[in-house]
């Protein structure tokens, strides 16, 4: 550890089924730290095994100033949070519930899901003044809508909760862990995502929000949050993409933004295991419907683009044979990203 070095604190949730997903995540963190980021992991989960525990440190081994723990909870401490009712969502998300008794020690955490991948510094997002908050997230794109549908008048804006900043020692003066347990009883009959619901209704409006590239939410289909604006984010200060809902780029090819995913996963030792799985997915119809070269230039997007500036540029500082030679390898390349754009956005 570096020396008199504060960690960060990164809290989440996961099961064995998705531990390959989380793989992706902590290499994609891993790499976009700064040098003397110092990152503590706190994995929740229920299954994780042996042998996913060797794969995940695999997967992260040539990184340094980091530490991973594994937290194997009592599933008798969210008896009383109900389940989720969309089968999309996984119940280890209740545990983020119980964050400030599960670790005493913990003053300040990130919480993160497994459906995402970071593009910068997480020092930032770790260094947000919550010191009056209790919570602090980005408003979700379909905030408006499930307000509606929550009816719960006390709540200014909906946040998504796969990226949060918990201010646990606020947590524990205020004693909200029994907060939620009371919210969880009152309002059982209209939670669907429960932890979300349950999070949003409790702290109302004792939210801070983060600015909205801490949770590019890649599901553009919504009112407010089309591809130009998710673009904008991305072209900013890149910070979190979450591929949230059904959007998952290990099941669906043509997932939006799919490439800045896979470009972690070629890193990781599940990456053979993943494509393997991509291919058979029933959700993609790959066999019959999608060409396999196209996929290969869809997996490889970020590769192809740099190989296609390269040849441009060298076609326009080259003459005769040499030229006409860049010359087709560009055209070449950008056919390349031209199948990725249409295979990305099923066409």
């Amino acid at each position: 550890m570096i020396k008199d070095k504060k960690p960060i604190d990164i809290i989440i949730p996961s099961s064995s089924l998705y531990s390959q997903y989380l793989i992706v995540l902590l290499i994609s963190i891993l790499e976009n730290a700064n040098e003397d980021d110092y990152l503590s992991f706190h994995i929740i989960t229920e299954d994780i095994s042996k042998v996913d525990k060797i794969k995940i440190s695999l997967g992260c081994g040539k990184h340094k100033n980091y530490n991973i723990e594994y937290i194997y909870p009592d599933a008798n401490i969210i008896k009383n949070i109900p389940f989720a009712k969309l089968h999309i969502q996984t119940n280890l998300c209740n545990y983020k519930l119980k964050l400030a008794s599960l670790f005493p020690n913990i003053s300040k955490a990130i919480v993160l899901e497994t459906d995402m991948i970071v593009q910068s510094s997480l020092s930032e997002l770790y260094n947000t003044d919550v010191v009056s908050k209790p919570f602090a997230a980005v408003i979700d794109p379909l905030s408006e809508r499930v307000k509606q549908a929550l009816n719960v008048k006390s709540i200014v804006h909906y946040c998504n909760t796969g990226v949060f900043v918990a201010n646990l020692d606020l947590w524990r003066e205020l004693d909200v862990e029994q907060k939620f347990e009371d919210t969880a009883i009152t309002y059982k009959q209209k939670l669907e995502y429960p932890d979300q619901d349950i999070f949003n209704i409790t702290f109302a409006k004792n939210i801070y929000y983060l600015d909205a590239r801490w949770n590019i939410y890649v599901n553009y289909n919504q009112p407010n949050y089309n591809e130009y604006h998710i673009n904008q984010l991305l072209l900013r200060n890149n910070g979190i993409i979450h591929y949230a809902a059904r959007q998952k780029p290990w099941l669906k090819i043509n997932t939006p933004y799919a490439e800045y995913f896979w470009y972690y996963a070629r890193k990781s030792p599940y990456y053979e295991a993943m494509l393997m799985n991509l291919l058979q997915s029933k959700t993609i119809e790959v066999r019959n419907n999608i060409d396999k070269t196209q996929l290969s230039d869809a997996l490889n997007y970020r590769k192809n683009i740099l190989k296609y500036w390269r040849y441009k540029i060298l076609s326009n500082i080259t003459f005769g044979n040499a030229k006409k030679h860049y010359k087709d390898k560009r055209l070449k390349w950008k056919q390349k990203i031209k199948n990725a754009k249409k295979l990305r956005r099923g066409v």
